[in-house]
């Protein structure tokens, strides 16, 4: 969806699209590429994970981890526009591309105006959307990763090969030029629904750590990596019905 509300949902994954100024490849222009990794270095320093990307140039996609207390996407996707929209005008300056700035200043809504804004660098609004199922994500990850050879683009010969894009890493496991995090290898939060929850019971902690699944955290629920969200599953119905009698709702977050 673009974005105009607020979404306020932490601990999920989110497919965002930023979008240049009336589609311009300022990305290419600038050779812009660099910043938006510094950019994805800042949001990772803040507990955020980088799960995928292209690089187009003229559009950024991109999916992201927001942990429990980290901003909302809003502010976060709101602060790093801010950074890139300075740094590409800086850039366009260097270069001496004054007719794309003006062109930029134009561009400027009257009301934004009387703000302050000097050049319209990116589209307002952007896309976020919630990622809340396996399926979903993979499909936004194949959409994205293969943007560089549909339509118009022919920025590649195959999409693995093309540079600025996490299809090879996906495709072969072998990290491109920016290191990100794998969808199944970020937290995944298993809320217990039912009596005696709260507080959570530990029942099947004991197996799970015996079987070597990871578990950052448990208070009313688990939380572990995506890939084994089977294995929780199961543990914890079969140990929840041996030490209660009944299997519990979970909330998967």
């Amino acid at each position: 969806m673009t974005v105009k509300i607020k979404q306020t949902d932490t601990h999920e994954i989110y497919f965002c699209t930023v979008t240049c100024y009336n589609w311009i490849n300022l990305f290419k222009i600038t050779d812009f590429y660099k910043e938006i990794y510094k950019w994805f270095d800042i949001l990772k320093q803040q507990k955020n994970q980088i799960i995928g990307y292209v690089m187009m140039p003229n559009h950024l996609h991109f999916m992201i981890f927001i942990p429990e207390y980290s901003k909302i996407i809003n502010d976060l996707i709101g602060t790093g526009k801010r950074f890139m929209a300075y740094k590409i005008v800086e850039m366009l300056k260097q270069r001496k591309a004054y007719k794309l700035l003006k062109e930029l200043q134009l561009g400027v809504p009257s009301n934004e105006k009387k703000k302050g804004k000097k050049h319209m660098v990116f589209e307002p609004s952007f896309d976020a959307k919630a990622c809340y199922s396996d399926a979903f994500i993979e499909q936004k990850l194949d959409y994205m990763h293969h943007n560089p050879v549909m339509g118009k683009w022919n920025l590649a010969e195959d999409f693995i090969d093309y540079e600025h894009s996490s299809a090879k890493f996906y495709e072969t496991g072998i990290q491109g030029c920016y290191t990100i995090t794998h969808y199944e290898d970020v937290g995944t939060y298993i809320m217990i629904q039912q009596s005696p929850s709260p507080p959570y019971s530990k029942a099947g902690e004991k197996t799970l750590l015996e079987q070597k699944i990871i578990i950052y955290n448990i208070h009313d629920g688990i939380l572990f990596r995506r890939k084994f969200k089977d294995e929780v599953l199961s543990v914890i119905k079969e140990e929840f019905k041996k030490e209660f009698g009944v299997i519990p709702i979970f909330r998967i977050l």
